[in-house]
């Protein structure tokens, strides 16, 4: 017996009729997604520890700004590291060490092992990240990050950003970035290096 609503459409073995019911229950499917794709949170998935839709979409937005900064101040030269390899390396348009794996062979095949959800299964080592000397290292909040890392023995500082958010005002950003670039961008008021007042 089929299912209805968002499930049927993926049931194994469950066909979709050309009928008026089937047509209805296309319909309740298509709602049900469009509902679950505005949750912040959603039991089922987060089971899984996979994000809920909602979640992906709001950080897809947020990390996209943070590309659009970094390409607001990128030099010819800059590269990036980022846990999330969509959004933000594409608005940055600066060569991505992606820090999960997906699209870096190294990290997938030797990366540390970061358990079994999804996409994230993988980690870049830090001497692996180290040896690729990105220009900017994404973090959701580095402050944190910074706390009994190597990150200042290695040339790196913590930095604060504000730029406009495209959910209305601005938006605060951290990340580590090069000791001399982050200077640079202080110089030029883009950035405030964090952990030097």
């Amino acid at each position: 017996m089929c299912v209805t609503g968002a499930e049927r459409a993926i049931e194994v073995g469950c066909e979709l009729r050309d009928d008026a019911a089937g047509e209805v229950a296309r319909e309740a499917g298509a709602r049900e997604l469009r509902q679950r794709a505005l949750q912040m949170s959603e039991t089922t998935r987060s089971a899984l520890w996979i994000e809920p839709l909602g979640w992906t979409k709001h950080y897809a937005v947020a990390w996209a700004d943070e590309g659009r900064f970094l390409h607001a101040h990128a030099q010819v030269g800059d590269t990036m590291a980022s846990p999330a390899a969509g959004a933000a390396p594409y608005y940055a348009g600066l060569p991505n060490i992606d820090l999960f794996g997906l699209a870096d062979a190294e990290i997938a095949k030797h990366g540390v092992y970061n358990g079994s959800r999804p996409g994230h299964q993988r980690f870049a080592a830090l001497d692996y990240v180290l040896s690729r000397r990105p220009t900017y290292i994404l973090f959701d909040e580095c402050a944190v990050a910074w706390q009994g890392w190597v990150w200042a023995d290695s040339g790196y500082v913590c930095v604060e950003a504000r730029t406009p958010s495209s959910f209305g005002g601005d938006v605060r950003l951290t990340f580590l970035v090069d000791r001399a670039r982050a200077e640079e961008l202080a110089q030029e008021g883009a950035v405030r290096i964090l952990g030097t007042e």
